[in-house]
């Protein structure tokens, strides 16, 4: 870490390593550094961030080029002093909703989020963590419903913007009493219902916050129709979430029973709920 730093031309006198996972952070002088083991998605990360700051959006702000080294690569942002209170639903949804209105654009291709998704998959797989069958299931699922969110985003009635692609509260941290983007590493342009997703998932999958998706809509700050993608979106996006756990399952225990979990949802449709790791 400290060698990427100096070809990043940062200070790297004390590295602290403050969240452990599959994609590391780390603390040091002033600034964030997350290991990737993906150059490319590292390099997307880190252009994201800056259109981002160019839209004038409150995210994790880029301070220098990622540094390859070895088989995996750094990415550098600011160290942001966020506040002690943890955010709300309704913050996240406020975070969004300045999102999309600073960052509209046309619907074009929904395959950036899709590959980035893949390649968790591929990593997890990498890494021996997964077994031929988990592969075939999820790499299968995600082939036959991000089918379908191609053919139906460009109708999203929220229309097409940057979509932050995993906006819970865990990837939303508090500044001055605003809300901040965090954990770019799904971000792309795409419909913005995909944002609301995951308040429908705290609600539908984890059963802890029954009150997210309301408080979400409170906060986003104009209307969120129903309408039937949204049920399409839901799904890719709990394909996401199982292959996220597929990627921390040899953390602990803990883990290791969460990825059962969710992988049985698929096989057996287990109604058990999802746990928040």
């Amino acid at each position: 870490m400290r060698r990427a730093a100096a070809e990043a031309g940062l200070g790297a006198d004390d590295v602290e390593l403050f969240r452990a996972s599959s994609a590391p952070l780390y603390r040091l002088a002033g600034h964030v550094a997350r290991l990737c083991e993906d150059g490319d998605a590292a390099d997307h990360e880190h252009w994201i961030g800056v259109e981002l700051e160019r839209a004038g959006v409150a995210a994790a702000r880029p301070v220098a080029p990622p540094v390859h080294v070895g088989d995996s690569c750094v990415v550098f942002s600011a160290w942001i002093d966020h506040d002690p209170e943890p955010p709300t639903w309704h913050d996240v949804g406020l975070a969004a909703g300045r999102l999309h209105r600073a960052t509209t654009t046309s619907p074009w291709t929904i395959e950036p989020l899709l590959d980035s998704i893949r390649a968790r998959l591929d990593n997890a797989t990498e890494r021996g963590l997964t077994d031929p069958s988990e592969v075939q299931l999820l790499g299968g699922l995600l082939d036959e419903h991000g089918t379908r969110l191609a053919v139906i985003a460009g109708e999203d009635p929220l229309g097409w913007a940057i979509s932050h692609g995993d906006l819970h509260p865990g990837n939303v941290i508090m500044a001055g009493g605003e809300p901040v983007l965090v954990d770019l590493e799904l971000t792309h342009p795409g419909p913005c219902s995909y944002d609301v997703v995951p308040a429908m998932v705290a609600v539908d999958r984890y059963g802890k916050v029954p009150t997210a998706l309301d408080e979400f809509r409170v906060g986003y700050g104009t209307p969120i129709p129903d309408w039937p993608g949204l049920a399409v979106m839901q799904t890719v996006y709990e394909v996401w979430l199982t292959i996220w756990s597929l990627t921390a399952r040899d953390s602990s225990a803990l883990h290791e029973r969460e990825a059962t979990v969710r992988l049985r949802h698929w096989t057996h449709d287990d109604p058990t709920p999802w746990s928040l790791l």
